[in-house]
């Protein structure tokens, strides 16, 4: 079973298509996104929130640089 964070690894997800994709109520995703902390981030698209994995959205190096080069 996919667990939610390799889920989101693959890009931002609505609610739904977390509970579709992985056979979990909504309740249950509620909670372990809230328990996932900082390493996600929530937007908010009118009625309905979007996660995404922080990771995803801004990756680092373990120097503190981004991997983008300039």
């Amino acid at each position: 079973m996919t667990s939610i964070k390799n889920f989101l690894a693959r890009g931002t997800s609505t609610s739904k298509e977390i509970q579709a994709a992985l056979g979990l109520s909504q309740s249950t995703v509620s909670r372990m996104l809230k328990k996932m902390g900082d390493r996600i981030v929530q937007i908010s698209e009118g009625r309905f929130l979007s996660a995404a994995s922080r990771q995803k959205l801004f990756p680092f190096t373990p120097g503190g640089g981004s991997n983008r080069t300039v």
